[in-house]
């Protein structure tokens, strides 16, 4: 495998393996600070103003969705390394060790 599917591979892998973030329930706050808008998981620093929060909770088919995902994903991987795993070969028969034969006539 070279060096480039290998990394696309494990960054594959690596994020499959995390919890997908459907999941994962959380808050969006939306903060101004000096005309500059920002959206963020943590709550807005005291100085700057609160737009808006929005709660990201997950209804059972997003979760059911995200599972698909990851398992579709950890397939993939598991079939990217399937194709790129070597195989062994049988060795090919090597010729006799005698030396040179001579032409056989035949009658």
């Amino acid at each position: 495998m070279n060096r480039s599917r290998a990394g696309a591979a494990c960054t594959v892998f690596v994020a499959a393996m995390l919890p997908p973030a459907a999941v994962l329930a959380q808050s969006i706050h939306k903060c101004v600070s000096g005309g500059s808008v920002s959206y963020q998981s943590d709550p807005c620093p005291r100085d700057d103003r609160v737009v808006d929060v929005w709660q990201s909770t997950p209804t059972a088919q997003d979760a059911s969705a995200a599972a698909a995902r990851t398992q579709a994903a950890q397939q993939r991987v598991a079939a990217d390394v399937a194709a790129s795993t070597p195989r062994s070969v049988a060795p090919r028969p090597s010729a006799p060790a005698s030396g040179p034969t001579q032409p056989r006539h035949h009658r």
